[in-house]
């Protein structure tokens, strides 16, 4: 999904990305990525055997050695990928890594912050693609809207996965929303931003910025699926209603980074 944001971004800002640069930084952000979530694993292991005992770590199938050397292994690709790229797209994947790792091992135990740094981490993967690409990056609609939907619709994911992580997390001692306040006000923070992602998608409708094709799929795949999903939450919170909302969410990413793709991509 981290790389299809990339190349996408890419698109968006030449229409034709030719580049290997382009590439490169696709498979910089996918180790990354893939490093960002070993390293979170590692370090969840005490939460995880409450909010997951099915994975690899908590369950056994995959020891903590291993899981080391699967971090190290997709950092240092990540860095090797970053070297050949134009300086600006080594500085982006360099500062995404400072921010991961500054998330794994001291944000995402803060409210709030360390959801917005991932939310960041997922909007910024739309606009690497367009940096290294070349040009300027400041026309709209360009990579910006994509960016801002990712923004949104990562932090609602975040918001949810709290809320269904509870219990582990709060033994772990991590101060997350549903903690520090109450799930309650974090399902309302969850609806607050799939609301704006949802009136942003239909920005370019009446900014005539895409075709037809991105109208139905938006409204059809993305916007349609996450009211359902926040309308079910508000009547029951269960594990199985998080668990479903959090894959909706992970599938109205991918739906919305096809829509726009679709759609026209740009003018």
């Amino acid at each position: 999904m981290v790389g299809v944001a990339v190349l996408l971004g890419a698109y968006l800002q030449t229409l034709t990305p030719q580049k290997p640069d382009i590439y490169l930084i696709a498979l910089a952000a996918m180790f990354l990525c893939a490093a960002g979530n070993s390293l979170n694993d590692r370090l969840d292991i005490a939460p995880d055997r409450i909010n997951h005992p099915e994975r690899p770590l908590p369950s056994g199938d995959l020891s903590l050695a291993s899981a080391n050397i699967i971090t190290l292994i997709f950092s240092l690709l990540s860095l090797i990928c970053s070297i050949a790229l134009p300086f600006r797209g080594t500085v982006m994947i360099i500062a995404m890594l400072v921010a991961l790792v500054s998330y794994n091992y001291y944000l995402k135990r803060i409210p709030i912050v360390g959801n917005v740094i991932v939310a960041l981490l997922g909007a910024v993967a739309v606009v690497a693609g367009a940096l290294v690409a070349g040009g300027t990056i400041w026309k709209l609609p360009g990579v910006w809207l994509p960016a801002a939907l990712a923004f949104f619709l990562h932090f609602a994911r975040e918001m949810t996965k709290d809320m269904q992580d509870t219990d582990g997390d709060r033994l772990a001692g991590y101060a997350t929303m549903p903690i520090a306040a109450n799930s309650r006000v974090t399902l309302n923070l969850a609806a607050v931003s799939i609301g704006l992602m949802a009136l942003l998608s239909l920005a370019p409708v009446y900014l005539n910025w895409y075709g037809k094709t991105y109208t139905y799929l938006v409204i059809l795949t993305v916007d349609i699926p996450l009211l359902v999903v926040l309308y079910r939450l508000y009547r029951n919170q269960n594990e199985s209603s998080l668990r479903v909302a959090n894959t909706v969410f992970k599938l109205g990413l991918g739906f919305g980074l096809l829509a726009i793709y679709m759609g026209g991509a740009m003018n």
